[in-house]
């Protein structure tokens, strides 16, 4: 259970991270 709750608070996060670089309204979309 801990390691499922890392593995989405890890690509959570990245998924974050790629947002904000993008700063694109479709490529957050697509993400």
């Amino acid at each position: 259970m801990s390691m499922l709750f890392s593995l989405f608070a890890g690509l959570a996060i990245i998924s974050g991270i790629l947002v904000i670089q993008s700063r694109n309204p479709v490529h957050s979309v697509l993400f």
